[in-house]
């Protein structure tokens, strides 16, 4: 069954991108004038500077959500000046943040962008999934050149060893625990008594791997509700999700991609309550539902689109 969507004008998206954009720049002003620090991003230098918790939820919206969604916005009808601007752009944050996905951002975009552009998005996600763990395995094993273990990290620990090793830990850490019945929930936290204080830490403590956030399988899964009923967690927070898949099955899947390529690492490695409120998925959610649909020309390349009417033509003839 279709959802109704309001049927907004090219001319109407455009001056949301432009507000979105003013939104960022106003965002990235407020945070510079509570300083700035280029430190290391494993080092200490992301909590050097307090800012108020407001300030930071906008933060990670932006990062997070809009200027995602902004550069799939320029690349899909071709405004390349406009997109490489806004990852020039969201690199401004680095200093604000100190955070390794904002360096990374203005790579990862244009890779997706490019690969749901010369495959089909089955073969797509495979890809965007084996081509990073390759490079980063190369980097570590053949090359020799990445001895500090930089692009290691980077890609093959942090975005795939960690999420699983969280898992892990969660799943023997609350085999003999009581669940949190959701209490690591900031505002659940103020209303009820909760055994544990924040759950990396805790388990940092315990393990000794780090302190590092889990995904939603891990916090609103094991931890909230225990092993059995883990999968019932799973189950409403797909639905939860699937609201997304909804809004968006207008869209092409190039534009969906790009535009959540942020969101889906954060889905990977924190909360789903987090991820919706601080990383801006939800706003992401909305964004979709008020774009427009898209002409196919508008998302597909100049070559795909020559293959596309070569192939229509052979079958004609």
């Amino acid at each position: 069954m279709p959802v109704w969507r309001p049927n907004l004008s090219e001319a109407a998206i455009k001056r949301v991108a432009l507000l979105l954009l003013a939104s960022s720049l106003a965002v990235l002003i407020s945070d510079i004038s509570y300083g700035v620090n280029l430190g290391n991003p494993y080092g200490t230098a992301r909590n050097a500077i307090a800012r108020p918790a407001l300030l930071n939820y906008l933060t990670g919206i932006m990062i997070g959500a809009v200027l995602p969604y902004l550069f799939a916005h320029f690349a899909s009808r071709r405004q390349w000046l406009q997109a490489a601007c806004v990852l020039l752009f969201a690199l401004c944050f680095y200093p604000v943040v100190n955070n390794k996905t904002v360096l990374l951002l203005p790579i990862w975009l244009p890779f997706l962008f490019w690969l749901y552009g010369q495959f089909n998005p089955r073969l797509a996600t495979v890809l965007a999934f084996l081509l990073p763990a390759t490079i980063g395995l190369s980097a570590f094993a053949v090359l020799g050149a990445d001895k500090d273990y930089v692009v290691f990290s980077a890609i093959n620990l942090r975005f795939l060893a960690i999420p699983s090793l969280a898992l892990d830990q969660y799943a023997d850490f609350f085999a003999h625990r009581e669940p949190t019945r959701f209490c690591q929930i900031s505002i659940l936290r103020q209303v009820t008594t909760c055994p544990y204080g924040e759950l990396g830490p805790t388990l940092g403590a315990i393990y000794r791997d780090g302190n590092f956030n889990a995904s939603f399988l891990a916090t609103e899964g094991i931890a909230s509700v225990g092993l059995a009923l883990a999968p019932v967690s799973a189950l409403v927070c797909g639905l939860i999700l699937s609201a997304g898949s909804t809004v968006s099955r207008h869209l092409s899947p190039r534009f969906i991609a790009v535009s959540s390529g942020i969101a889906v690492q954060a889905i990977m490695n924190v909360p789903l309550t987090t991820g919706l409120v601080s990383n801006g998925i939800a706003l992401l959610f909305l964004l979709w539902w008020l774009t427009p649909e898209q002409r196919a020309e508008l998302s597909r390349s100049p070559a795909h689109a020559a293959r596309q009417v070569g192939v229509v033509s052979l079958a004609a003839s």
